[in-house]
C-alpha cells in the first residue's frame, strides 16, 4: 500500500511526535481492518450470514469482518459497514431523552446512536450538505429507525428555536481526515496546512452552536477522524475558556485507546481526559474522542405542538388499507407533508423553522382514493404486524430485485392485495398481490 504523504504532513508530526511519528508514518502504509455492526432495531438480528468470532470489546454490536452490500443483510438493515474506531463515539455519547448529532452524514453514528436508543426519546439528524442529507436519510430508513427527524441545515439555523432543547449533542466535526489516510489515500491530496486552519476555523462555529443548543446538565461529545491538534486539543481548549460552564468528563478507555494530549492544548491537563486513537497502536484508525458536561439545572421544555394536517377521508383510506393487509395499525403521531403520511417522531412546532426532510417514519402514500405503504414502513414492521408475509425463493428474489413482477404457478389464495415480501427470513419489500402475480413495488433507485 502506498500512501504519498507530504513533506509538510511529515515534518509536522516528526516535531510533535518525535520519534514516533514513524511509527505513525509506517501504520498510515499498512492495510486497514474493517468491521461492521448488526442492528437489535430488527427482529432476530443476530441472524445474519457473516462472521461474529470477532466481536469489537468496546462496542454492544460491533464486529470485525467483511459485509456484502449486495446481500439481503445489508439490503434489509441488518449490517451497517463502519470503521472501528468510529464505533465508540455513540457508546461515549450515551444517548437519552432529545439527542442531536449535529454533522451527521452519512448516518454511521446516527443509525449506532438509534440502535443504542431503542426507537425512544427523540433522535434529530442533521447535515448541512442538500445531497449528504439524502444519503442520511436513506440511510435512516434502510435501518428500521423510527424516532428520528433528518434535518438539512446549517448549525447556526437551530439556534433561534432550540436554544437548551437537546439532553446530548454530538458533533462529528468535519475535518481534515488524517486519521483516515490509509483508508482513503486519495484524501491526501486535498490535505494542506492551510487546510487544517479552515477545517478548525469551522469547527470552532459548529462548537459555538452545540454549546448554545445543550441543556444545562447535557453532555456534548466532539469527535473528528483527524491527528492534528489544532482540530483537537487546541479547539476543545478554546471551548472550555470560552464557555466556563463546559467540563471535561471522563472516557472509560480500552486497549490502544490514549488520553488526549494537554501539551497540544495549551497545557491544559483537563485534556487528558480526551481520548485518542493513534493506528500504530491501535486496531482502527486515527480518532479523537472528547466528553463535556454542560453545568446547571436540567430544565423541562415546553413544546407546543403543530397540527398533523389529517381529514377524516384520508384516516379512512388508511384504516380500508389495515383492514385488508395489518392485524393491528398504531394511530400515534400521524403526521401528513403533502401527500406522505408519517408517523412523526415530533409533532413540536419549532421544527417548522427548519429544513426537514424525514420526520419519523414514513408510512405510505395518498393517491387517487387509496393508501400505498412506504419501503420504510416495511423496514421497520413488526413481522406479526402484517396478515401476510410471502418468503422468496432465491430465483424469485433476483427477479423482484431486477424490477420484475413475481409469477405465481398456482393459485396462491393469498387473498390480500399487500403483503410483506422477505427472504432469507427477512422483510424487505412490499408486494402487490394481483391475478396471481406478486407486482414489483420495489423502489427503482434500489433494483439492480
Amino acid at each position: 500500500m502506498n500512501v504519498d504523504l507530504s513533506n509538510d504532513f511529515k515534518t509536522k508530526y516528526k516535531k510533535l511526535m518525535g520519534d514516533r511519528a514513524d511509527s505513525l508514518f509506517a501504520a498510515i502504509e499498512t492495510k486497514s481492518r474493517n468491521s461492521f455492526r448488526i442492528n437489535p432495531l430488527k427482529p432476530n438480528y443476530k441472524n445474519v450470514a457473516v462472521d461474529l468470532s470477532e466481536p469489537i470489546p468496546y462496542s454492544n454490536v460491533g464486529y470485525f469482518g467483511d459485509i456484502d452490500g449486495k446481500s439481503i443483510d445489508h439490503l434489509a438493515g441488518y449490517l451497517y459497514s463502519q470503521e472501528p474506531s468510529a464505533m465508540y463515539v455513540a457508546e461515549v455519547l450515551d444517548p437519552v431523552g432529545k439527542v442531536l448529532d449535529l454533522c451527521a452524514a452519512p448516518g454511521s453514528k446516527s443509525t449506532y446512536i438509534a440502535t443504542e436508543m431503542d426507537n425512544q426519546g427523540l433522535l434529530v439528524t442533521n447535515e448541512i450538505n442538500n445531497k449528504r442529507s439524502r444519503v442520511l436519510s436513506s440511510n435512516i430508513e434502510r435501518m428500521g429507525i423510527q424516532n428520528a427527524i433528518v434535518t438539512n441545515n446549517s448549525p447556526k439555523d437551530f439556534e433561534n428555536k432550540f436554544e437548551g432543547y437537546f439532553d446530548r449533542i454530538l458533533v462529528d466535526a468535519p475535518c481534515s481526515g488524517e486519521g483516515m489516510f490509509r483508508k482513503d489515500p486519495e484524501s491526501v491530496k486535498y490535505w494542506s496546512l492551510d487546510y487544517v486552519e479552515q477545517c478548525a476555523n469551522r469547527q470552532r462555529h459548529i462548537l459555538d452552536s452545540a454549546f448554545k443548543l445543550l441543556k444545562p446538565g447535557g453532555i456534548l461529545v466532539y469527535s473528528t477522524c483527524t491527528f492534528s491538534p489544532e482540530e483537537n486539543e487546541e479547539n476543545i481548549d478554546y471551548f472550555l475558556n470560552q464557555y466556563p460552564e463546559m467540563q471535561m468528563a471522563e472516557i472509560k478507555k480500552y486497549a490502544g485507546m490514549e488520553d488526549g494530549i494537554p501539551s497540544w492544548g495549551n497545557d491544559n491537563q483537563e485534556l487528558k481526559k480526551a481520548l485518542r486513537m493513534f493506528p500504530d497502536r491501535f486496531d482502527g484508525e486515527g480518532h479523537f474522542i472528547c466528553k463535556m458536561v454542560k453545568a446547571g439545572e436540567v430544565t423541562k421544555s415546553h413544546e407546543k405542538n403543530i397540527s398533523n394536517g389529517i381529514g377524516k377521508d384520508e384516516v379512512n383510506l388508511v384504516e380500508k388499507f389495515s383492514k385488508a393487509n395489518l392485524n393491528t395499525l398504531s394511530q400515534n403521531n400521524w403526521f401528513k407533508v403533502s401527500d406522505f403520511l408519517y408517523q412523526a417522531a415530533s409533532l413540536d412546532n419549532r421544527f417548522k423553522s427548519i429544513h426537514v426532510l424525514r420526520n419519523g417514519l414514513k408510512l405510505g402514500e395518498f393517491k387517487k382514493n387509496r393508501f400505498e405503504p412506504d419501503i420504510a414502513w416495511i423496514l421497520a414492521i413488526e413481522p406479526n404486524v402484517l396478515k401476510s408475509i410471502f418468503e422468496l425463493n432465491d430465483d424469485q428474489f433476483e427477479t423482484y430485485m431486477h424490477g420484475e413482477s413475481i409469477i405465481l404457478k398456482t393459485d396462491s389464495n393469498i387473498g390480500n392485495k399487500w403483503l410483506g415480501l422477505s427472504y432469507q427470513g427477512k422483510l424487505f419489500s412490499w408486494g402487490r398481490y394481483s391475478n396471481n402475480q406478486i407486482k414489483n413495488v420495489y423502489p427503482k433507485g434500489l433494483r439492480r
